[in-house]
């Protein structure tokens, strides 16, 4: 194998990724809490667990990519102190909030669905009444895969959705 890529995550898209270097002659390892992970087949995992696991996992490869949006932000300041990573962190740092992904979308004028910024049970109640039903409330950060969401259908869903999230 000529290179090695890097990738935070070992799940279903680490494998993927991996998958798709192998016809490029391309090694792939992965940092991840799960050392049993689906990528794991396909390359050295370095556990998130462990003290020495991000050094190991940074002197792996050549160059380093994301699974997922997720990654925590301050294993990636530890690696680009001395490696390059693809996207770069202030990707990762965006995508990581919901409502910073909204300003820059807003900001590169790319068409997103109407939305509110909610920080209490009265804003959110404003935002329905303002935006109608029905709704999807997210979280700002954490959510993913339908993981912090909750479909407002109904204003008697409000209080119970707000406690959810």
């Amino acid at each position: 194998m000529d290179k090695t890529i890097g990738i935070f995550g070992g799940g279903q898209l680490g494998r993927m990724m991996a998958q798709a270097a192998l016809p490029l002659n391309i090694q792939c390892t992965f940092f991840e809490a799960n050392t049993d992970c689906p990528a794991g087949v396909l390359g050295q995992v370095f556990s998130s667990q462990d003290e020495q696991g991000l050094k190991q996992f940074i002197e792996s490869a050549d160059v380093f990519s994301l699974e997922f949006e997720n990654t925590p932000v301050e294993d990636v300041d530890v690696l680009t102190q001395t490696k390059a990573l693809h996207p770069p962190r202030v990707a990762l740092a965006t995508a990581q909030n919901r409502l910073s992904e909204k300003a820059l979308f807003d900001e590169l004028t790319i068409p997103v669905a109407p939305y509110r910024a909610v920080d209490s049970l009265e804003s959110l109640k404003k935002a329905v009444a303002e935006l109608g039903l029905p709704i999807v409330l997210k979280t700002a950060t954490g959510g993913y895969d339908g993981k912090g969401q909750f479909v407002l259908r109904s204003e008697d869903q409000i209080d119970t959705a707000w406690a959810e999230l």
